[in-house]
């Protein structure tokens, strides 16, 4: 395209030296009246140059007939312009006269004069300008314009030929009007054969050449949209053909664990496939190759560079038009298979889990039913016992020791029907509207001579007289009761035990303090879990099962209370219990309190763990 424009510059260059020569001559030849044959020369020179530019558009436009034509004008002004350019030297050189008839023929004609002159002067001026008004646009007008100049270049010719060699104003206008003649029909052939028809072609290259450079930064910004989806996508896609890695996007390398895509790239795709996997990924890989198909997702395992084996579904198929090329198509599966083996293992625990509960659940009834007709036969044995005057002491030891494992054997069997019942839903807490204060000092009062005869001081006090609040009187107590049991079991003779009911308006704090034996930090979020001992070193004095602090909590948590302990070893024991100051707003009254009964006999059960 560039050459083109260079063209059509050297040739509008051509155009402006040769008529800015001519014209500088023509003055020069005016002002001097030199001889009019050395003007005639410098024409044909100048039209013979014309002639072979229009050759060669010709010659460029491939029409045969036009080119040979113009070829023979060519040649024949070449003759003229030699002949005229050596008389332009020397005018003696040779003495060959370029019109040799021009005198007979001027003696035929003698008709035409100075005013014919005139008069076809103004013919071949008129005839110039007509041309001057047709519409170059149009083919078929072209050919009008160039016929008219040749018809106009002809009769020049002939004018020249009745008036040769006569220094007049006419004979210079008619060689003036001859050269601008070729010029027209030069610059016509120009317009026509060169400018306008490359002009349109360096346009539509030039507008194809935008549109090219249009799709091309389309293209690159596809290209880069598809490589920023393939990127970001989560899925594994590794490229490979005859074998080897060409291609990998960010995902495959997180899972192959490479740092960049050169680690990778080259590498033989099954050295990242696990034996386990790698016969039936070349099967694969044979029958994508074979039928085009896409292969269905699969689980397999990839080898990364560094041996991290990793859990994915991948999938593959091959390029249609090279079946050598094979895209496969991984998706991490680490995390699923991992939850799956966690889900596993949880419905095993949970199957574990019920299992071990109606065990307890049936273990529980099962128990009961022999250590009722045990505890019957004690308390006959102490009955007879009673009557006789004096018994044998090992006897009546022996029947209270067998009575006092009767209690702690009831109290593990109570403790665990009621785990059972709280993991199965099945426990239960009645709230209604009750004094707590009076609740909580009748249920240590009840123990106090109990704990009295352990040689422990026992000091209950509030700083509230009431405080009505909706609870389950049952549950309260017994939590009251258990946590007095553990700090009667870990508190020596000489100690002291405070039970303390605070008000903090919305909440009621109770406190269980002792001066035992403490407990270490470690221990305090773990004391309530099930099955846990402060101490296991202090078994063997304390005896316990572990599960009571751990009812504790629960029934706390079924009041939307909160439970917990401060403590330091060798400093005693603070265990709370705060319970939201709530009433049931149901209209029931408040209802008196009405401890058990058999206040011994819960005393004997609850505190049966300790040594006596």
């Amino acid at each position: 395209m560039e050459n083109k424009q260079s063209d059509k510059f050297k040739i509008k260059s051509l155009n402006r030296e040769i008529i800015v020569v001519l014209i500088f001559l023509l003055l020069i030849l005016i002002i001097t009246r030199a001889n009019l044959m050395i003007l005639h020369n410098f024409v044909d020179i100048v039209c013979t140059i014309y002639a072979y530019n229009i050759v060669a558009i010709i010659t460029k436009r491939n029409k045969n007939i036009s080119k040979t034509l113009f070829s023979i004008v060519a040649i024949i002004y070449t003759v003229f312009a030699l002949i005229g350019l050596i008389n332009l030297i020397d005018n003696n050189i040779i003495n060959i006269s370029i019109y040799p008839f021009a005198n007979e023929l001027k003696k035929n004609v003698e008709f035409i004069g100075q005013y014919g002159g005139y008069i076809f002067s103004l013919f071949l001026l008129v005839l110039f300008l007509a041309t001057n008004k047709f519409e170059e646009s149009d083919n078929r007008k072209l050919h009008i314009i160039i016929l008219i100049n040749t018809v106009n270049m002809i009769s020049a010719e002939v004018w020249l030929y009745l008036n040769y060699n006569k220094y007049t104003p006419i004979n210079i206008f008619t060689n003036v009007i001859l050269l601008l003649t070729y010029y027209k029909i030069y610059n016509m052939l120009v317009d026509f054969g060169i400018e306008k028809p490359y002009g349109s072609l360096c346009e539509d290259v030039n507008n194809l050449n935008k549109e090219l450079i249009s799709k091309n930064i389309e293209l690159k910004e596809s290209i880069q949209r598809y490589k920023t989806v393939i990127d970001l996508t989560p899925n594994s896609i590794i490229i490979s053909e005859n074998g080897k890695c060409i291609f990998a996007n960010n995902s495959a390398l997180t899972i192959l664990k490479a740092k960049n895509v050169e680690e990778v790239i080259g590498k033989e795709f099954l050295d990242f496939i696990h034996n386990d996997n790698r016969e039936v990924v070349k099967e694969r890989i044979k029958a994508t190759k074979e039928s085009g198909t896409i292969c269905p997702f699969i689980e397999q395992k990839y080898v990364a560079l560094d041996g991290t084996i990793t859990y994915v579904k991948a999938t593959g198929t091959s390029i249609p038009y090279d079946s050598n090329i094979i895209i496969s198509i991984a998706r991490d599966i680490t995390e699923s298979k991992k939850a799956e083996k966690s889900e596993k293992r949880l419905e095993e625990a949970l199957q574990y889990d019920k299992l071990r509960k109606d065990f307890f659940a049936n273990l529980s009834h099962e128990l009961r039913t022999p250590l009722n007709v045990i505890f019957t036969a004690v308390q006959m044995l102490q009955i007879k016992l009673r009557q006789i005057e004096h018994a044998d002491e090992s006897i009546i030891k022996y029947i209270t020791m067998t009575e006092q494992n009767c209690y702690r054997l009831l109290k593990i069997i109570n403790n665990l029907i009621d785990i059972t019942k709280i993991d199965s839903g099945y426990f239960n807490v009645n709230m209604e509207n009750f004094d707590i204060v009076r609740l909580v000092e009748d249920t240590t009062l009840s123990i106090a001579e109990y704990i009295e005869s352990k040689k422990i001081e026992l000091i209950f006090d509030t700083d509230i007289e009431e405080k009505i609040i909706a609870c389950d009187e049952e549950k309260i107590s017994r939590v009251i009761i258990n946590l007095l049991s553990n700090a009667v079991k870990f508190t020596k003779p000489g100690g002291k035990i405070m039970v303390n009911v605070y008000d903090k308006g919305e909440d009621i704090i109770i406190r269980v303090k002792d001066t035992g034996v403490g407990i270490t930090k470690s221990m305090h979020k773990i004391i309530f879990e099930r099955f846990t001992q402060v101490n296991k070193n202090l078994a063997r004095d304390f005896q316990g099962s572990g599960i009571g602090l751990s009812i504790v909590k629960a029934l706390v948590d079924m009041h939307n209370g909160e439970v917990w302990v401060e403590s330091e070893v060798g400093n005693g024991s603070s265990f709370f219990i705060k319970l939201p100051a709530v009433k049931v707003e149901d209209g029931k009254p408040v209802r008196n309190y009405n401890f058990v009964k058999d206040q011994k006999n819960v005393v004997n059960i609850e505190f049966s763990d300790i040594i006596k």
